[in-house]
């Protein structure tokens, strides 16, 4: 383990361009209805999610993670292109510095991150995908919803040659930017990087203005629960 950090710190200290955009894609589940039958709705906002672009743009403190903007001429229906952005994940900002983490609902809520900081497990396990060299890192994310506490596993493969400390659907705080992302459950997705930008000019990241509330209070007054 004290190879992999000497050669976390080597890899971060030696980078020089400090801001970028990346591009991901999200993989879904089949879904069924509670009869098992195929969810023909959740299946077209499956579709529809999975041809969209994910965007990340960062700087070498901050980052914004949002859904590009789509067709409008997109097959499909308006409530199946409607899940489908919530399915993709929340639009999230980010700062290292301050350590907070802002995510934007789709009604334009916006929610304080109680998930800021996260625990990562980093492993020794390691793969390559595409051409990057990328560890393992796992984290319980423990989450609300109206029946109460949940919690699922979170597993991050990040890229050390990548020093940027973001990824996508606000799993930041890994040394290297993540490249391949599992939320594991029932519903289990995955994100995937599909190419990156690297800038020399500064990537200028407006955090959005606005009342800051918890997820709690936001749970009290919608009918949108966390995924």
């Amino acid at each position: 383990m004290k190879n992999i950090i000497v050669f976390l710190i080597f890899c971060t200290s030696v980078y020089s361009q400090k801001s970028g955009i990346a591009h991901y894609s999200i993989q879904l589940p089949e879904y069924k209805d509670k009869n098992g039958q195929e969810d023909n709705m959740l299946n077209e906002a499956k579709k529809i999610a999975e041809n969209r672009i994910l965007v990340l743009e960062f700087n070498d403190i901050q980052s914004h993670f949002y859904l590009k903007n789509h067709m409008k001429n997109e097959d499909g229906s308006e409530l199946a292109s409607g899940v489908a952005s919530i399915l993709s994940g929340t639009e999230n900002y980010y700062d290292t510095t301050k350590q907070s983490s802002v995510n934007k609902q789709v009604d334009g809520v916006l929610l304080q991150d109680s998930n800021a900081i996260k625990s990562w497990k980093i492993t020794t396990e390691t793969k390559m995908i595409d051409n990057y060299l990328c560890y393992k890192a796992e984290y319980i994310k423990k989450y609300k919803s109206y029946t109460g506490e949940k919690s699922k596993l979170i597993t991050a493969w990040f890229a050390p040659s990548l020093p940027f400390p973001f990824g996508p659907n606000s799993y930041n705080g890994l040394p290297g930017l993540v490249v391949e992302l599992i939320e594991s459950g029932k519903k289990e997705k995955k994100y995937f990087l599909r190419n990156i930008e690297l800038k020399d000019q500064r990537i200028e990241i407006r955090f959005p203005k606005g009342k800051i509330i918890t997820e709690e209070d936001y749970l009290k007054n919608s009918n949108y629960v966390p995924r």
